[in-house]
């Protein structure tokens, strides 16, 4: 072997040897101890950092008790989490170096442990807010006091009815459904406090109101309903109250109103929250239209008169909700002579009339007329009788009528009365009978 050869043999031999107990004398440990929440820096000792080093990397073997926050290559900042159980948390850092030896670089590795100890004051107190009230369908957070404020334990949540209430364990309660709960905490030196928690429903208020028309014109008498539409459509509470500003022209209850007098009146709804939408009605007068021998039916007190009627020459009967006199006859007619005549007394079956200039509505009586002549006119808030009225043993009425068999009924000439003699003996709307004399 020449003696290059064994120089090179020796050299390489002292390299492994060197790196081998540069390994060893680099490799070391520290104990330290810090509290729960406390967070500290420390330093390589010289013996690692006046090696050439190449890298350096801190991990912690259990990071939930003491974890790294960050490092260099010649210093680690560690962070306490929580109390450990037992052994303490190695924090180890995991280098690499350079070395030379006779003009030859080699590598070497090694470690350093910081072995944490992490300690925390145990709670003397927890306390929760006695009352709580959340949502359905939402989650809350419950924020327990203990003390001392620096004090660590874990937590154990639990629900008296968790169907109702639910709790994790991170104190977060989800309200499952309306009803009440009892949200206990405890320590892990078995303190505890408690929260009663109440679901209710989320109060959506209304958002507006809108009817389902501005205006509207009824006629006396009649009637119509307006419609509420309340948003949002999940509102909690929908209901409306209404109101008239003059309920004696119309009145309104939920909604349905009912047209009383002639006039105008504001119809409001409104909501719980106080919104409210407006409805203006008009209420006419109704118009009366009477044609011929048609029925009249709900003859209402005041209303705009419609008549046209044609008589025959000489005698007619006659009964209609309103009043009228000769001259109006004459005037409508272009007739002179017109004639009004009611009856006084019935004697043996002998009638005894008057003349009147005028008769009310509702009275049954008879017009002559010296020629046929139709009589058509119009009139506005007319007093009406919404009966026929005997006054006599004349009787009128307003729609057809079955009278039966004894009673007298004018003939249809005009010229005198004939006595009904059949169970199905008739006298039409606007005309009138007879009693016989008892």
């Amino acid at each position: 072997m020449s003696r290059k050869s064994f120089s090179h043999i020796l050299v390489v031999a002292a390299v492994l040897l060197f790196g081998l107990s540069a390994r060893l004398e680099a490799s070391g440990s520290k104990s330290v101890t810090m509290t729960v929440g406390e967070t500290q820096t420390f330093y390589l000792p010289s013996s690692v950092t006046s090696l050439r080093l190449k890298s350096c990397y801190f991990y912690a073997a259990s990071p939930a008790y003491a974890d790294v926050k960050s490092y260099t290559s010649y210093s680690v900042t560690i962070v306490a989490k929580k109390p450990t159980p037992g052994a303490a948390v190695v924090v180890r850092c995991d280098y690499t170096y350079y070395a030379g030896y006779s003009g030859y670089t080699y590598g070497g590795s090694g470690y350093y442990d910081y072995l944490v100890t992490v300690v925390g004051k145990e709670p003397t107190s927890i306390s929760l807010p006695a009352e709580k009230t959340v949502y359905v369908g939402e989650g809350e957070y419950l924020t327990p006091t203990i003390t001392p404020s620096d004090a660590y334990t874990e937590l154990t949540w639990s629900s008296s009815a968790y169907s109702t209430i639910n709790v994790d364990q991170s104190g977060r309660v989800l309200a499952q459904c309306t009803g009440t709960s009892v949200i206990t905490v405890k320590t892990q030196n078995g303190l505890s406090a408690s929260c009663t928690v109440t679901a209710v429903k989320k109060t959506v208020e209304p958002t507006s109101i809108t009817l389902s028309a501005s205006s509207m014109t009824l006629k006396v008498g009649e009637s119509a309903t307006l419609t509420a539409t309340v948003k949002p459509t999940d509102a909690t509470d929908k209901s409306v109250t209404w109101s008239s500003l003059y309920p004696d022209v119309a009145s309104v209850s939920a909604g349905k109103i009912e047209a009383l007098k002639e006039g105008q009146s504001v119809i409001t709804a409104k909501t719980v929250n106080g919104l409210s939408a407006t409805c203006l009605v008009t209420v006419v007068l109704p118009t009366l239209k009477i044609t011929g021998n048609s029925e009249i039916l709900n003859v209402p007190a005041l209303a705009n008169l419609d008549y046209s009627r044609t008589f025959m020459k000489g005698w007619n009967s006659i009964c209609v909700p309103f009043g009228f006199t000769t001259g109006e006859l004459e005037a409508a007619t272009g007739l002179t002579g017109c004639l009004i005549a009611t009856l006084k007394e019935v004697k043996s079956s002998s009638f005894l009339f008057e003349y009147v200039e005028s008769v009310e509505g509702g009275i049954p009586c008879l017009v002559y007329f010296s020629d046929e002549a139709t009589v058509s006119f119009k009139r506005e808030r007319v007093a009406m009788a919404t009966t026929p009225k005997q006054t006599s043993a004349m009787v009128g009425t307003f729609t057809t009528k079955t009278i039966g068999p004894g009673y007298y009924k004018l003939n249809t000439d005009g010229t005198s009365f004939g006595l009904t003699t059949t169970s199905n003996a008739y006298v039409k709307a606007s005309r009138i009978y007879i009693k016989q004399d008892n």
